[in-house]
């Protein structure tokens, strides 16, 4: 997963207006990095990745916790997964 954020950062009082701060976290497996652009590392020269092990098991969490992880968890579950519509909108249930 790669998750792109830009927020904004407040400055210290009298040092002007707050400055933007853009990051991409990305997390495989037991491995979590930060990026300073799209594929750094992946080419020499094109820019950095920097290791982040301590928060691999967060960024896991976020992925599963988020509308995409339940697709690819109820795509994993495979012929376990079962849509129906009960009352009028559709449910999807995986173990």
């Amino acid at each position: 997963m790669r998750v792109e954020m830009t927020r904004t950062i407040p400055s210290a009082p009298g040092q002007g207006g707050a400055a933007p701060q853009h990051t991409f976290q990305v997390v495989r497996d037991k491995y979590a990095w930060d990026e300073s652009e799209i594929g750094a590392g992946l080419v020499p020269g094109k820019g950095t990745a920097t290791p982040a092990m301590d928060t691999a098991n967060g960024r896991l969490l976020q992925l599963w916790i988020l509308p995409y992880g339940v697709i690819k968890a109820a795509l994993a579950a495979g012929d376990k997964t079962r849509i129906s519509t009960e009352h009028g909108p559709r449910s999807l249930r995986f173990p």
